[in-house]
């Protein structure tokens, strides 16, 4: 590099410049031996001046930065990069540095965008600590001894505008370290990636989908309060193969709206779908927090997938990881040559779980970095939640680490506090921007979450005690299940202490968990009425739902991230009818809103029998405005003819739901303070209810 070249300024040696009769075009070409340029539109070529590649022209003192243009490779005469000023102002910069700059991405990233007349692409970036920062590209053929980018103002931010550079060009940053080293990176803020295992990032316009969902934008803003809530959790690369290949978002969209309409469920949460390297991390080891992963297709393919379901009626979720982020190296680790954003700290860093980077969360800018990320997506994609993944691993510095080998707080605890910082400030701007969406906690501790003093913010918090308990006592034999019937009930001294959503997800029919169906039972039959008890159980159960894909047809194989569902289960009869089992049961919660409209209120649940722990039988009331159901659970495989139900001054008792199917309603009697029924093994039902004086 040219001794006058200063790294951190190139534009300072290089463009157009005054000397003391003439000016010079200075530029740097270390590869060639003769450049070409257009002056005021006649082609000149021009030999190397010295050994680093440094071409000069002398032109009169009234030329302008807009009187040239150098050829490139491919025949195209282009302004040069050097010629213009900065575009980022220093307010803008200074707001950065200071913390106080929320929506990063409007700064930060690969903006196609005109100067004056000229159209083309400005880049800017984040590395305070870099030596130099190149772009390079099939532009300049990855070489970064070309279009060096300049620090701004003093700061630790680098810009570069690029004349003719459009949609789809790929792109990375060379950065040179202080101690030497050149690491090739991609672009933190960039919009769209290159197809795994390539990496490179795009030049990408996020700007021009033509939005079609007014309707549901405008429904959204009716509020988030006693609404029904049935997610459809998936995993894009595996819901169905497109013969080994990935479906388009396009694709998707209608296939998946089509089946969530016909099955019955609100809204469609995605495992990550932010760019990630590893298939087998299913979207948990993100590189790219600003893009979509190309998988499936473009930015544009992903506004389609969203803009679709709204017009279906059916919302979208995406699920988020601000926890952790993978170590490779050409992504966000290490970025300029040191910790930027991760903790130095290899006990506050370094995750030994996931083996992953952990973000400094006590770094102002790498906090507006992820909160930015948020607000994209909400903003540029109409998203309609957030779940938040791993909140328990941002809240405790202990968090899956053995004693000793973690860093109390300045009090001398284990929680996080910058960590807690994050999250609340995260909620709280996501609320006073898109206050109609949903923020969703994955956090499996008692910390406030939703409710109480000093909550995150979040809107709903995954139950996993729920999970957790419910699934061990469907695992226990049941010669001891009444030994365990505190794990159906205990639920109920917490269920309003949060806005809870009972999740029965991905998490839990992988790493030789088994599926679901697996779980249930000895015999085949038998397992298929245990997981009818299970999901009705969750469906009557207070709090808003959630199933992974391959539940709703009892999948007998445990989730694979490369193969798909196996759909050819419907073809058996067992799978066909639990298939429309599902589909009648998330109706029944969609069209009675006794079931969610007081979800987060003591006054919408009561307790019938919680004791009845010979039998395994529990019972209990929901109720919303004029309307109760009386739901009664079996957990037992005997049949119990004449079953007293402490229910007094019943009018009304009318059957509207049983898990058999089988078009038969129980018989009951009604006395004074009793209703008496036979209940069948494992078996859920449900009553409409009126009493005398209602």
């Amino acid at each position: 590099m040219h001794s006058e070249i200063k790294l951190d300024n190139p534009y300072e040696y290089l463009g157009l410049h005054e000397l003391s009769l003439t000016k010079v075009i200075r530029i740097s070409a270390p590869d060639k031996d003769e450049i070409c340029l257009k002056v005021k539109g006649e082609k000149i070529l021009i030999d190397k001046q010295n050994d680093y590649g440094i071409f000069e022209y002398h032109v009169p003192v009234d030329f302008t930065d807009k009187d040239y243009q150098i050829c490139y490779e491919d025949g195209r005469f282009v302004y040069d990069p050097y010629s213009f000023e900065p575009l980022l102002t220093k307010d803008e910069i200074d707001s950065f540095e200071k913390g106080s700059y929320i929506e990063l991405y409007n700064i930060f990233g690969a903006h196609i965008t005109q100067v004056d007349d000229v159209k083309g692409c400005r880049f800017s970036l984040w590395a305070p600590n870099a030596k130099s920062v190149s772009l390079i590209g099939d532009f300049n053929n990855w070489d970064g001894r070309f279009f060096l980018l300049r620090k701004l103002y003093g700061s630790g931010v680098w810009e570069i505008f690029m004349p003719d550079i459009f949609d789809h060009e790929r792109y990375k940053f060379e950065i040179q370290t202080e101690d030497g080293y050149r690491k090739i990176k991609t672009d933190p803020f960039g919009f769209s990636f290159e197809k795994r295992p390539h990496s490179s990032s795009l030049v990408c316009n996020v700007n021009g989908f033509y939005w079609e969902d007014s309707s549901w934008m405008e429904k959204r803003k009716q509020g988030k309060d006693n609404f029904p809530l049935n997610i459809y959790e998936v995993h894009l690369g595996s819901w169905k193969e497109n013969q080994n290949d990935f479906f388009n978002y396009k694709d998707l969209s209608h296939m998946l709206c089509e089946y969530c309409k016909k099955m019955g469920y609100t809204h469609i949460e995605l495992l990550p779908v932010m760019e990630h390297p590893l298939d087998e991390s299913w979207g948990y080891q993100v590189t790219g927090y600003f893009a979509p992963t190309s998988r499936y297709g473009s930015f544009d393919d992903f506004q389609y997938f969203v803009n679709y379901a709204h017009q279906q009626g059916i919302g979208v979720i995406i699920d988020w990881v601000p926890g952790h982020f993978p170590t490779d190296d050409f992504a966000l680790n290490k970025f300029d040559g040191t910790s930027l954003y991760e903790h130095e700290d290899p006990l506050m860093g370094f995750h030994p779980q996931w083996s992953t980077n952990i973000f400094d969360y006590r770094k102002k800018n790498v906090c507006n970095f992820l909160i930015s990320s948020a607000l994209f997506f909400l903003e540029k994609t109409h998203v309609d939640g957030i779940r938040v993944d791993a909140v328990s691993s941002v809240i405790y510095l202990d968090y899956a680490r053995e004693k000793g080998k973690w860093v109390p707080n300045k009090h001398g605890g284990n929680l996080n506090l910058e960590g807690i910082d994050f999250l609340k400030s995260l909620n709280k701007i996501v609320h006073e921007k898109f206050p109609d969406v949903l923020m969703i906690a994955e956090e499996s501790t008692h910390y406030p979450t939703t409710k109480g003093e000093g909550n995150l913010g979040f809107d709903l918090k995954w139950d996993l005690g729920w999970m957790n308990d419910t699934l061990q006592y469907f695992a226990t034999k049941e010669e001891y299940k009444k030994f365990k019937h505190d794990k159906l009930t205990f639920n109920y001294m917490y269920a309003f202490s949060e806005n809870f959503i009972l999740p029965l997800s991905h998490d839990e029919v992988v790493h030789g968990k088994k599926s679901l169906l697996g779980k249930m039972g000895k015999s085949k039959e038998d397992r298929f009425e245990h997981l009818k008890l299970l999901l009705s159980f969750m469906m009557f159960h207070t709090g808003k739902k959630l199933t992974f894909m391959g539940t709703e047809i009892a999948q007998e194989e445990e989730w694979n991230c490369k193969g798909q569902i196996n759909w050819d289960l419907l073809n058996d009869p067992l799978h066909k009818d639990f298939h429309e089992f599902v589909s009648s049961l998330n109706r029944f919660y969609l069209q009675n809103n006794v079931l969610w409209y007081c979800d987060f209120e003591e006054k919408g649940f009561s307790w019938i029998d919680c004791c009845d722990k010979e039998n395994n039988v529990i019972s209990y009331i929901r109720k919303a405005k004029e309307k109760t159901l009386f739901c009664i659970h079996n957990f037992s495989s005997n049949l119990y003819e004449n079953y007293e139900i402490n229910l007094a001054n019943v009018k009304v008792f009318e059957e509207v739901f049983n898990s058999h199917q089988d078009g038969k309603k129980e018989k009951f009697e009604i006395t004074k303070n009793r209703v008496i029924i036979n209940l069948q093994s494992l078996s859920t039902y449900v009553f409409f209810v009126e009493f005398l004086g209602d």
